[in-house]
């Protein structure tokens, strides 16, 4: 998306992407051990299951923040370093070429092969989900942006 381009790196972008699909999981887990709690402070003062709402709120706040020092964003491996010495000019000497001749080796059989092993490795889940989550990251970090400007744009009118 040539507009996120423009506003975010692509890192930047991956990293939000996988942010906020982590952040699905982990409010509905808080939603959860919300409605159990409260379930189980059914008899207690307003001011318990208050304040145990506003502490799931506060987790739903924080728990994104927490998974950013979490989530890695592929890219270049490492940067480079100095080039190493083989590649001054003056740490090379040339060396003479040497031929060697090999007597004629004897031609190969054509015979088939005896069994066909699959070479296809089973693909672990986690890698499944990956490649089918990540082509959709920039869509889902715009959808989200726009979320976030037209409700803030709607609160600024009201």
């Amino acid at each position: 998306m040539p507009l996120l381009e423009n506003l975010f790196s692509p890192g930047t972008t991956e990293r939000l992407g996988w942010i906020l699909v982590h952040f699905l999981w982990q409010a509905a887990a808080v939603a959860l051990l919300l409605a159990v709690l409260l379930r189980l402070l059914r008899r207690a003062g307003a001011d318990v299951r208050y304040a145990t709402a506003c502490g799931a709120l506060a987790l739903m706040l924080i728990l994104p923040l927490v998974t950013m020092r979490f989530v890695e964003v592929t890219g270049p491996v490492a940067e480079a370093g100095p080039l190493p010495d083989i590649l001054h000019a003056e740490a090379v000497e040339p060396t003479p070429a040497i031929l060697h001749t090999v007597p004629e080796l004897p031609p190969l059989e054509m015979t088939p092969p005896m069994e066909t092993a699959s070479l296809a490795a089973p693909v672990p889940l986690r890698e499944r989900i990956v490649t089918a989550v990540e082509p959709a990251l920039p869509y889902i970090v715009f959808g989200w942006l726009v979320g976030v400007f037209g409700l803030s744009a709607w609160h600024l009118g009201g």
